[in-house]
């Protein structure tokens, strides 16, 4: 049975426990300044891991106890996390259990390795996790170090500029949870990984990701370029929301992508294109995909996909030019709203109805073309004064009837019909 012994004692009375190959005993350090450090020691034959009850502004981690390598450190619920600053390991540590809540943390050191970046362990096998940890600027991780989707984060690191080496990790996917077999995994990045990392410019992300999740990017305010691993399949809600820098996405192959969340760009101001997915299997593009992206000049819907969701566009100010797919069947919603350099737009055959306010506050739109012979249903707010209606040749009648409780001598709307 494990031996257990509980008392305070400084580390120089390790040796007098020399014999004992396995027990847990507490320690008050007193020789970092005038505060006290209470820590858990728990001692193995060859190794020892030390759990921190508190902590102090400037804290060193002891390569050894009781001449054992320390190669566990644990943090979580220390007393004094809020305020330390600064945090030295040495090279023996294989595991840190996380540094959430450290919320003023400047710099974490190993020992004899001066770096401008916070630097980890050359031991450490896993990435902990880094949630809140607001004053960290520059990260380096260690080139092939795993990481865990389900542990770890770096939400919440605000002064984050710069993750060295983020691209080269590898992601534990622990198949049975995160795939379907082992040849072809589901590998997700989580939800709300960096969210509010909002000093973030730039990211590239580890091969072989396949789905990104809410909010992973969300709040990054300074993130301007991205590029993101060709296994890409799926781009979930709130993605990129706010992220009102964002220039440029890269993604290696687009059209493996089948699948995009509500509002994955939404006030994105600064985004001038994206190339949709045309995988027969991506159908749908949701609510507010693209809403308030005030920079987006054109937009291609290709014809794989058969819905588009509300305010998709709303706000786009600076879209000119729109294709839409041939197999969508209706305009939703506020879907053009605010698209104030629109001039004109094709609506496809197929289109049998028109949402509310779908082309409302399009200052510039001046010629609106339909291609069906039969008059779409048309929502309130969507044509306005001396607009023209150009539509096949022979329907003018068929348009007039279908419309005639919109169509007020106040509108003057001028059709037009399509010679063939």
């Amino acid at each position: 049975m494990k031996k257990r012994f509980l008392f305070i004692l400084s580390i120089g009375s390790f040796l007098l426990l020399w014999g004992c190959s396995n027990f847990e005993t507490s320690y008050m350090k007193t020789d970092l300044g005038n505060e006290d450090i209470q820590v858990k020691v728990r001692l193995t034959k060859d190794n020892a891991t030390l759990s921190y009850q508190s902590v102090v502004n400037e804290l060193i981690i002891p390569e050894l106890v009781a001449g054992k390598s320390v190669v566990k450190v644990e943090l979580k619920g220390a007393a004094g996390l809020s305020t330390m600053k600064t945090i030295a390991f040495p090279n023996t540590v294989e595991e840190i259990d996380t540094f959430e809540g450290c919320k003023n943390l400047e710099k974490i050191c190993v020992v004899g390795n001066a770096s401008e970046y916070s630097v980890l362990p050359a031991s450490l096998g896993t990435v902990p996790s880094f949630k809140d940890c607001a004053k960290l600027e520059r990260i380096i991780l260690k080139e092939g170090i795993e990481l865990s989707p389900d542990t770890v984060t770096f939400e919440g690191c605000s002064s984050l500029t710069e993750l060295k080496n983020f691209e080269s990790v590898k992601i534990n996917t622990g198949n049975d949870k995160y795939g379907d077999n082992e040849k072809s995994p589901t590998v997700k990045l989580p939800k709300d990984f960096f969210k509010n990392c909002s000093k973030l410019e730039s990211i590239s992300l580890p091969e072989g990701v396949t789905v990104l999740e809410q909010n992973v990017f969300r709040g990054c305010k300074a993130l301007k370029t991205i590029l993101l691993p060709e296994e890409i399949s799926e781009l979930a809600e709130g993605l990129f929301y706010d992220c009102s820098a964002l220039e440029k996405i890269t993604i290696a192959d687009s059209d493996r992508l089948i699948k995009i969340g509500n509002s994955v760009f939404y006030n994105c101001k600064k985004l001038t294109a994206f190339n949709l997915s045309e995988n027969e299997k991506f159908k749908e593009l949701p609510k507010e995909v693209f809403s308030g992206c005030e920079a987006l000049e054109s937009i291609k819907i290709p014809d794989n996909v058969i819905s588009v969701g509300d305010s998709c566009f709303k706000g786009c100010k600076k879209l000119a030019s729109v294709i839409l797919s041939n197999s969508m069947t209706r305009l939703s919603d506020n879907l053009f709203y605010e698209c104030s350099n629109l001039e004109q737009i094709v609506i496809p055959e197929k289109i049998e109805s028109i949402g509310d306010s779908s082309l409302a506050k399009c200052d510039k739109l001046e010629k609106i073309y339909f291609k069906s012979p039969t008059a779409p249903e048309i929502g309130k707010d969507n044509l306005k004064k001396d607009l023209v209606i150009v539509i096949p040749a022979g329907c003018l009648d068929a348009y007039k009837e279908a419309w005639k409780e919109i169509l007020t001598e106040d509108l003057s709307i001028v059709f037009e019909e399509e010679v063939l």
